[in-house]
């Protein structure tokens, strides 16, 4: 009950034997048989409140990253099975993927929602955008469009039915000269 959830992690065996200092490519067990007489019983408070006399820990990475251990402890000295190791590598390991099965689900999640928002918005600007493809029949000389039903129509009749372009109507310098010349 008088457990420490919180505490600073230097001077525990936790701390400065399985994690501190480790990398993703050191993940060799710690085993610790008998802490009587050790500096632990002076560094580590849990070991002299608790009498922890033996240790076991694997490091848990995320990422490659040493994160945290995963450790047994007992209040006798002993000395642990293969088969005792194997078991906590396999927990340790176990916690490992299920961790980073975690953030990657989350990744997947976070992905997935910008995608989404990404879609929307281009659906709305497609939405918005309508456009003139294929063959267009256009008169040579009058320059009229032949639509489905086969009736010509203005060109800027046509567009203006066919796509979101408005039209405003000026005279090129040729025409003008053309048609007001003498003026």
């Amino acid at each position: 009950p008088d457990f420490k959830h919180e505490d600073d992690p230097a001077g525990h065996i936790c701390y400065d034997m399985t994690i501190k200092n480790r990398s993703a490519d050191n993940l060799a067990p710690v085993v610790l048989e008998n802490l009587e007489g050790t500096e632990w019983e002076q560094l580590d408070a849990n070991v002299k409140t608790y009498g922890i006399k033996s240790y076991l820990a694997f490091p848990v990475r995320l990422e490659n990253t040493v994160v945290g251990s995963l450790c047994v402890v007992d209040t006798d000295p002993r000395t642990y099975t293969q088969i005792e190791k194997d078991i906590l590598e396999a927990f340790s390991k176990a916690v490992t993927l299920e961790e980073e099965r975690k953030r990657s689900q989350e990744q997947l999640i976070q992905a997935n929602a910008e995608l989404i928002d990404k879609n929307k918005a281009l659906e709305e600007a497609i939405s918005e955008v309508k456009t003139l493809s294929g063959l267009l029949p256009i008169c040579s000389s009058c320059k009229k469009i032949r639509d489905d039903k086969g009736y010509w129509n203005q060109i800027e009749t046509y567009v203006a039915e066919h796509s979101e372009a408005q039209f405003s109507h000026s005279m090129c310098r040729e025409c003008a000269e053309k048609m007001y010349g003498q003026f």
